[in-house]
C-alpha cells in the first residue's frame, strides 16, 4: 500500500511540475499557428498580427519548449528537485521576457507619453485629481500628485479652475446615474487621449 502511495505521489507531482509548461506551450504554439493562418481558431485582435508581437510570442515559445524539454528530462531521471527548479527558471525566464518585450509594443497603444505632453502645460501650476480609477500611466505622466475621489459630492468641492482626471467608461458610468447628473454641468471636458480601449479624459473645474 505505501508503495502504491508512493507512486501515486510521485506521478501526481509529475504531472504538476509539466501542467504549467505544456499549458504554456500549447498557448504560444496555437497563437502563433493561428497567426501564421495554418488554423482557423480563436479569433485573435489585429494587434496579434503586428510583426513585434509575432517576434515576442517566438521567443516565449521558444523559452517555453526548451523549459518544458528540461522539466521533462529532469522527471525521467526522477530528479525533482532540479525539475522544480527547471519549472521555477522557466517561468522565471518567459515573465522576464514579456516584460521586455511586450511593454514596449503596449505602450503606443496606451498613449501614457502622449497624454503627459499634452496635458502637462494645461495643469502647471493647478490642483489635480483623479476619478476612482485610473491609468497608472496617466498618473506617472502627469507628473503631479493626485488625490484620489469617489464621491460626487468630494468633485463637487474641486475648485474653480482645477483638474479631474478620469476614465471616459468611467465618467460616462457615474454622469449617467441621477446621483451623478450634477457633474456634467460641473465640469468641462479640456482635452482626451486614447488609451487601448479607453479614453483619459481631462475635466476642468468650471
Amino acid at each position: 500500500i505505501l508503495i502504491q502511495r508512493s507512486r501515486l505521489i510521485a506521478g501526481l507531482t509529475h504531472l504538476t511540475l509539466l501542467i504549467a509548461p505544456l499549458a504554456l506551450w500549447a498557448v504560444f504554439l496555437i497563437l502563433l499557428l493561428r497567426i501564421e493562418q495554418l488554423i482557423s481558431i480563436p479569433d485573435l485582435p489585429p494587434i496579434f498580427f503586428e510583426p513585434a508581437v509575432q517576434s515576442c510570442l517566438r521567443v516565449l515559445l521558444c523559452i517555453t519548449s526548451l523549459g518544458l524539454i528540461a522539466v521533462i528530462y529532469r522527471i525521467f531521471s526522477r530528479d525533482l528537485m532540479a525539475a522544480s527548479k527547471e519549472l521555477c527558471v522557466t517561468l522565471v525566464l518567459l515573465f522576464t521576457s514579456a516584460g521586455h518585450l511586450g511593454f514596449p509594443i503596449l505602450e503606443p497603444m496606451k498613449n501614457f507619453k502622449d497624454w503627459g505632453s499634452e496635458t502637462r502645460p494645461i495643469t502647471k501650476d493647478r490642483a489635480v485629481f483623479f476619478w476612482r480609477t485610473v491609468r497608472g500611466g496617466a498618473l506617472l505622466y502627469t507628473q503631479q500628485s493626485m488625490p484620489e475621489i469617489h464621491e460626487t459630492d468630494r468633485a463637487l468641492q474641486i475648485s474653480s479652475g482645477n483638474f479631474l482626471v478620469a476614465m471616459a467608461s468611467d465618467w460616462a458610468s457615474v454622469t449617467s446615474q441621477p446621483s451623478g447628473s450634477g457633474l456634467l454641468s460641473a465640469f468641462t471636458a479640456v482635452t482626451e487621449v486614447p488609451s487601448g480601449s479607453d479614453r483619459i479624459l481631462l475635466l476642468q473645474r468650471k
